[in-house]
């Protein structure tokens, strides 16, 4: 029997990520918590101070410190245990509205591999001039803000895509291989509230499902079952904070009918109830 994954506007988001409260009046994004949880967007962080451990959900876990850079897939389940005042400075944003086709490959090569890249002393400053640039931007628009906001986006991605050290020695064959995935993730992005496959989804790639399972956890980290659920979860999260819809309509429309199962899956991926979570969001 196949095996079921049942079970925005443009813009960028720039924020001081750490346990106190924004200094500036920019929209923020929940800080990562100390509970396993995942995004439904790209993020890019920069450790500036502090120390801490980023752990998967399989409990691997990877030391920060600071100058690290850290990209997080949408849908990936992890947790950050914040030591010695732990400070990040980071960005959500939304590919589909900031890159072109062609540019694409620049975030996959961006967001490939591990999440933690441990930069030599001083290798991140470039990454933190951009970043700081992205919230100036954002706090005082000026004419072509969106413009710039683009520009210092694709110069981050490029900055974190050369530090993998992927340059241009990507082959056809694995650009190739990463616009498939582009592929099948918008397909998955598009189809949350709908019974999904690993089979059709391996078909869209026109790759095996052993072939896809094995390609998807390289690029991800995860398996597209556990991404869909991520995705999901995180989907009825943002729904529990910014929507009056009622638990059960917000556990079908991210695809799950069952709805004790949403409840197990949710206090799983969250570390509390919806209710609960709705009233800690309010």
């Amino acid at each position: 029997m196949p095996e079921s994954l049942s079970d925005h506007p443009a813009g960028v988001r720039v924020n001081t990520v750490d346990r106190r409260p924004a200094p500036s009046p920019i929209p923020r994004f929940a800080p990562c918590s100390s509970l396993f949880h995942c995004h439904e967007n790209h993020r890019v962080a920069v450790v500036l101070t502090g120390r801490g451990v980023l752990r998967s959900e399989d409990e691997r876990a990877i030391h920060l410190r600071p100058g690290d850079a850290l990209t997080l897939n949408p849908g990936w389940a992890h947790r950050v245990e914040p030591q010695a005042n732990l400070t990040m400075l980071g960005f959500e944003f939304f590919p589909g509205n900031l890159l072109n086709p062609d540019e694409f490959h620049i975030l996959q090569g961006a967001f490939v591999g591990n999440p933690v890249l441990h930069c030599r002393p001083g290798g991140s400053m470039e990454m933190v001039h951009l970043l700081h640039r992205l919230e100036a931007e954002q706090q005082h628009p000026q004419r072509a803000s969106s413009a710039a906001l683009r520009a210092c986006t694709l110069s981050l991605l490029v900055e974190l895509y050369r530090l993998r050290g992927r340059g241009d020695s990507r082959t056809r064959a694995a650009l190739e291989a990463e616009r498939r995935l582009r592929d099948v993730r918008a397909a998955i992005e598009a189809s949350l509230s709908e019974p999904l496959r690993v089979g059709d989804l391996a078909e869209a790639a026109h790759l095996s499902v052993r072939q896809f399972t094995a390609l998807f956890k390289r690029a991800h980290g995860v398996t597209p079952l556990q991404y869909v659920t991520g995705l999901r979860i995180a989907h009825a999260q943002r729904l529990l904070r910014e929507s009056n819809l009622g638990i059960q309509e917000i556990a079908r429309s991210v695809g799950y009918e069952n709805l004790s199962h949403f409840y197990r899956l949710f206090e799983h991926y969250a570390g509390m109830p919806p209710g609960r979570y709705r009233r800690g969001s309010d």
